[in-house]
């Protein structure tokens, strides 16, 4: 893996550490005075917008002509007209992969619950719409860079496709720490890996990604 990468893997754990220290600061502010759980939630909420756009501007950076090194890196890329089609039906595998796999985790655990990530995520958008940007377009984007693109790609450099997929699939749900909806997540990693592989374009596994997570939220919204 080539040095441009871990300095992405690098940035990317330092916008998850800035991140929750951003939360640890506002409930130390919380001591000294007067703020409502909801004020605290959105002072937190746009620290994390703001992290998380600027973690995105500095791996775009270091994307620019780096070197491919990775399997997928260096097969031909997927025509971008073919590729649309791609997303379309990306779209349709991944929830049918999603309502498969949620359907298993209800019977495993005895019913199905809500995913405490997802749960948590709806809260933050309905205190705070701006949190939508988050959710949609910046998460997944560098999702797919650090799990897809980065991890998987170098995976691919060591052993079989398949097992390199199923590998990053389970790193992308155990980062998520919602281990009851382990099955679940690593279902979508499968499903984003898939696609990735398939086109050997980025953009086209983060389009699926965008529009799932866009899906949800919008359902969450209507629903509260």
């Amino acid at each position: 893996m080539n040095k441009r990468y871990w300095w992405i893997l690098a940035v990317y754990l330092i916008i998850q550490i800035t991140s929750s220290l951003g939360v640890f600061c506002v409930m130390v502010m919380k001591q000294f005075r007067p703020v409502s759980d909801q004020q605290a939630n959105v002072i937190i909420s746009n620290w994390s917008i703001g992290i998380f756009i600027i973690g995105a501007f500095i791996v775009l950076l270091l994307l620019r002509n780096a070197p491919s090194t990775t399997y997928i890196d260096r097969q031909p890329k997927m025509a971008w007209t073919k590729s649309i089609w791609f997303i379309i039906g990306g779209v349709f595998v991944a929830f049918i992969t999603q309502a498969i796999t949620s359907t298993i985790t209800a019977i495993i655990n005895g019913g199905l619950e809500q995913s405490e990530n997802t749960a948590n995520l709806m809260g933050v958008l309905f205190e705070n719409p701006l949190f939508i940007v988050l959710i949609v377009f910046v998460a997944p984007f560098l999702e797919e860079i650090i799990f897809r693109k980065v991890i998987f790609g170098a995976l691919t450099n060591k052993m079989p496709v398949a097992s390199a997929a199923l590998v990053s699939a389970v790193i992308f749900a155990v980062i998520h720490f919602d281990f009851s909806y382990l099955l679940v997540y690593t279902g979508m990693g499968l499903v984003f890996a898939y696609f990735y592989y398939k086109t050997k374009r980025i953009y086209v596994s983060y389009a699926i990604h965008m529009l799932m997570n866009a899906v949800v939220a919008l359902a969450g919204s209507l629903q509260n």
